[in-house]
Formats: C-alpha cells, sequence, structure tokens
C-alpha cells in the first residue's frame, strides 16, 4: 500500500494532467509477469495498471529482457521500470511493494524434513530461472552456476 501512495505522489507531482506513460516490465516471472494470447497479465502487472488507474493515468507497456530492465528509463526513456534490482543514485526507486514467501515442497510418502537451506543440500531441487540470484546467501551458495555456467547436479 506504502508503494502505491508513493507511486501516486510521484505521477501526481510529475504533472497534473492524464498522460499515457511509457512502462517496462521483465519478462516470464509468472505469476508476478507472463504473457498470455499477446498480452501481459500478473501481480505486478496488475498493482501497476490499477494505481496508474487511480491517479488519473493511463499506460503504454513492452517487455523487456529482465537484465535490459535497468536501461529502460535511461538510455530507453521508459517512464517507469518494473523490478528494477539495479540502484542508480540518479533515479527515483519505490519502496519494495510485494514479498515472498518460498517452501520446499515434497510428497509425504518420502519422509522429507526440511529446516534449512542447508537442508536441501542432499536433494534433487527445482526452481525458476535466476532463483540462485534471489531466494539468499545460503540458496545461492549450494545451486548458483559455477565460473563455466555449469549447475550443481542437484
Amino acid at each position: 500500500m506504502k508503494f502505491l501512495f508513493l507511486l501516486l505522489c510521484f505521477i501526481s507531482s510529475a504533472t497534473l494532467e492524464a498522460k499515457i506513460l511509457k512502462v517496462a516490465f521483465g519478462e516470464n516471472k509468472p505469476p508476478y509477469i507472463f504473457g498470455e494470447g499477446g498480452n501481459l497479465r500478473g501481480i505486478e502487472f496488475d498493482i501497476i495498471k490499477e494505481a496508474l488507474l487511480l491517479s488519473g493515468h493511463e499506460m503504454s507497456y513492452s517487455k523487456l529482457p529482465n537484465k535490459r530492465l535497468s536501461l529502460a528509463i535511461r538510455p530507453m526513456n521508459y517512464d517507469l521500470a518494473v523490478g528494477v534490482l539495479n540502484h542508480d543514485p540518479q533515479l527515483y526507486y519505490s519502496n519494495e511493494y510485494m514479498q515472498v514467501k518460498h517452501y520446499a515442497v515434497a510428497k509425504s510418502s518420502k519422509n522429507i524434513n526440511v529446516t534449512s537451506i542447508k537442508d536441501l543440500a542432499k536433494y534433487s531441487v527445482g526452481a525458476w530461472p535466476l532463483a540462485w540470484k534471489y531466494c539468499g546467501e545460503d540458496f545461492k551458495k549450494l545451486f548458483s552456476p559455477d565460473s563455466e555456467g555449469n549447475f550443481p547436479e542437484n
């Protein structure tokens, strides 16, 4: 909610008349951003769209590779970039507006007891691309690729 207020204040102070803002979203981060029938959908998409509508604005949007989002404002001239992790001191960044909890899930018949991320080392783990970057240092130590880009066997 704090994010929506800050976003609305930012947009309201930028202009007093409604405007179509150019918004860049990352790609393929379901359920946050995903394509469906040629359109973007997802939690982040809905949050941004509604915040802009509430402030009297509309958006035109594009999806960019996640690695290019940090370039969306400068030099690509987007008004907003959603999901950027890098910080440029000359740009405005909102507060965090979403929190995620991750869970380990296994068949009960396997009788697996996971109490910490380190316990995952002895199992085969499935996760989304780049999960090793965003699930904390312990997860990164266990599941990040080596210098040649090869992932651990599990």
